[in-house]
């Protein structure tokens, strides 16, 4: 067997493909979850949370459970009209407490509107990787300050 063919059976059966993989899901998870939002589905939005997951607006208050999620994306709506997501750096990695996101994230509100609001911060993501792949079970937003 030649070098370079002994040299790909090696790298094909590393364990970091297997964080390549929940990388690329995670970040799969993470566009559905912006892409949903952005287009006003938001019982999308909240299948992206396990049952009982928690997402913390910028203001701290924790909506908790999928039914929450959704009823403050309707809310969010109202208040601030339609949305951009655009989200950059995901670092995916697994700790003590299970499993862990963060990204940059800017978004625009107000679209369709005389004015448009340009909000910096950043996500503080924990999930679960279950049989359909990765689901929120908090998801933070924080302000870059």
């Amino acid at each position: 067997m030649s070098f370079a063919k002994r040299r790909r059976k090696e790298v094909l059966v590393t364990t970091d493909q297997n964080e390549m993989f929940i990388n690329f899901q995670v970040v799969q998870l993470v566009t559905k979850y912006n892409m949903s939002w952005d287009n006003g589905r938001f019982a999308d939005v909240a299948s992206c949370f396990t049952e009982d997951g928690v997402f913390v607006d910028a203001t701290g208050y924790e909506n908790r459970g999928r039914a929450a999620i959704e009823a403050f994306g309707v809310k969010s709506l109202d208040l601030f009209g339609r949305m951009r997501h655009v989200t950059s750096n995901h670092v995916v990695n697994e700790g003590e407490s299970g499993w862990r996101h963060q990204c940059y994230m800017i978004f625009f509100s107000g679209l369709g509107l005389p004015s448009r609001e340009i909000v910096s911060a950043h996500y503080d993501d924990e999930f679960i990787i279950g049989r359909d792949g990765p689901l929120f079970t908090i998801r933070r937003v924080i302000l870059d300050t």
